[in-house]
């Protein structure tokens, strides 16, 4: 039996909830603090209710925590999947507020029902440096920010350089 369980992965938190295909709605639906190790209590709580030998699916969508928690809980033999979050059907509807339970619940459902495409993951060399190429590119245009800032406030004092000299207002 294969147990599927959605995670909306936050930095603050980690919403969690669980399906199998004969389940018409979740199982257990909570919020944790954002740590490996809740997962883990989590799937061991599913294995006492289940059987030890239940195959257990782990899924959330791509963002800012990356690769981390996947590379976690595969260390710890539980398979996961990081999921394109525009390859997930669009849940919203009108009249429901977006909130951590339904988007839990409904990446275990997509989970369930095979309804998502899972990301490349790079392995630990690859994603160093594409992490190396974002951060130099993020540097290169703050830089250009503050240099824009920095001619914009000799400008306003009457500072004017060309070619690299000062040329005083005249």
């Amino acid at each position: 039996m294969k147990v599927y369980i959605g995670i909306d992965a936050h930095t603050t938190n980690y919403t969690l909830a669980f399906m199998t295909k004969d389940m018409d709605k979740p199982g257990k639906v909570g919020t944790y603090s954002p740590d490996c190790k809740n997962i883990l209590y989590y799937v061991k709580d599913l294995k006492k209710q289940y059987g030890n030998d239940i195959e257990v699916v782990a899924g959330y969508e791509a963002g800012c925590l990356g690769f981390t928690l996947k590379r976690q809980l595969e260390k710890k033999d539980v398979k996961c999947v990081v999921i394109a979050p525009t390859s997930m059907p669009d849940r919203s509807r009108k009249g429901t507020k977006k909130t951590n339970k339904r988007d839990a619940v409904g990446i275990a459902r997509d989970l369930c029902h095979n309804d998502y495409s899972e990301v490349y993951m790079p392995d630990e060399e690859d994603e160093a440096v594409r992490n190396y190429i974002r951060m130099r590119q993020d540097h290169k245009e703050e830089l250009k920010h503050i240099k824009q800032r920095v001619i914009a406030f000799c400008t306003r004092h009457g500072f004017t350089y060309h070619d690299g000299h000062y040329r005083p207002h005249r």
